[in-house]
């Protein structure tokens, strides 16, 4: 709460990676194995943890995983819009 942070969820058939403003927060093995498309939907800012307190200003969603370079670039270029 009361803060502005860029977060990124990736994920490949062995581990998630969580990062916070462009650079790794936490990492943790998990047995998902296939990366696949299905039709199951998305809910942003609720799960099995409970639901997220605070205001998201922005969500992107891709088909692929980003490299660590990449999300860098991305926390990079928006981080003035929001004050970061």
């Amino acid at each position: 709460q009361n803060e502005i942070a860029h977060i990124v969820s990736t994920r490949n058939t062995t581990t998630s990676y969580w990062y916070k403003n462009g650079v790794v927060d936490s990492t943790y093995s998990h047995s998902y194995l296939d990366l696949a498309t299905d039709s199951n939907p998305i809910l942003i800012g609720t799960g099995y943890a409970g639901g997220y307190i605070g205001n998201i200003f922005s969500v992107k969603l891709y088909n692929r995983a980003l490299s660590a370079v990449e999300i860098q670039q991305n926390f990079e270029a928006s981080r003035g819009r929001y004050g970061i």
